[in-house]
């Protein structure tokens, strides 16, 4: 593989392997040599059997191929996540080190994740926690290192529905979005991988502070006061307004679901395909229920 080795980004990546790992990793995205063989494995657990103090016997001799095996699948599970990892390299790194505590976590959980979807998602995290540690939990990895396929795909079709990585509005108060490709089911596994919170009946406020007779040049800094708020719908910033309005503090609330702190820091290492029909539609009942919205 053609990779450039010198930017801030590879250099920390590679120390930051290196640190935990060894010093065998000096070149990610090269070639790693060829596996062991069948033959090469059996014989190895042979011989590790025949100095074992629990005998050398053929059930022994699996026990010890069987270890070796689990370990070659690691290695090789561990090395594809870090050559997918220099595909989200950065410009921008910070100085930060990443935390050994939070290396240790990530390896203990991505060395037993083989799926190759899944695999890119731990290598977006690796590669976005070296340019800026502290941006991934612990917390976060506990729950990416349960998550089956099948889940990774509902939270990626809920992804396209979020508003600022944590808000999916509900139209009509509606506690599914079938006509989106999510159903009720599908909530309640993302609520059971610990990506969506609990319950039906949550909702989120923009805040504003109706002053019809600000000036203009405070109420154009300040849109609030024109009862004004900026609304990111898919990939779009909306200026959302009530029709009516009276002076003074108010609230404009809208029904959602909502992302776990987990939810969202996977939510802004994945590429989002926002739903364009979905926001079309959440802006027509916002429409008919009396906002502006431009």
């Amino acid at each position: 593989m053609n990779i450039v080795r010198y930017t801030g980004h590879y250099q920390k990546l590679i120390a930051s392997v290196r640190e935990y790992l060894g010093l065998s990793y000096e070149a990610i995205g090269n070639e790693k040599g060829e596996k062991p063989t069948q033959k090469q494995i059996e014989a190895a657990a042979e011989k590790a059997a025949a100095t074992s103090e629990l005998g050398s016997s053929n059930f022994v001799k699996r026990i010890h191929q069987r270890a070796i095996q689990k370990e070659i699948d690691r290695q090789d599970n561990i090395d594809n996540i870090l050559d997918k990892s220099i595909n989200y390299l950065q410009d921008n790194v910070s100085e930060k080190p990443v935390s050994k505590d939070w290396k240790s976590k990530f390896f203990n959980e991505a060395q037993d994740v083989s799926n190759v979807d899944i695999q890119e998602i731990w290598a977006k995290i690796f590669a976005d926690e070296v340019a800026n540690p502290g941006s991934i939990s612990s917390r976060t990895l506990e729950v990416l290192s349960s998550l089956s396929k099948n889940e990774a795909i509902i939270f990626q079709k809920i992804l396209g529905m979020t508003i600022d990585y944590r808000y999916i509005l509900k139209i009509n108060s509606e506690n599914n979005f079938s006509d989106f490709e999510i159903n009720y089911d599908d909530l309640l596994v993302l609520r059971a991988a610990g990506l969506l919170f609990e319950g039906d009946n949550l909702n989120y406020s923009y805040g504003v502070n109706y002053q019809p007779d600000f000036p203009p040049e405070i109420a154009e800094i300040y849109p609030q006061t024109l009862g004004i708020v900026d609304i990111k719908m898919g990939d779009k910033i909306y200026k959302v307004k009530k029709n009516s309005l009276v002076q003074g503090p108010s609230k404009y609330t809208f029904d959602t679901f909502i992302l776990t702190p987990s939810g969202t820091e996977l939510a802004k290492t994945m590429i989002i395909s926002f739903n364009k029909n979905y926001f079309d539609k959440l802006i027509e009942k916002m429409r008919l229920d009396g906002y502006e919205v431009n």
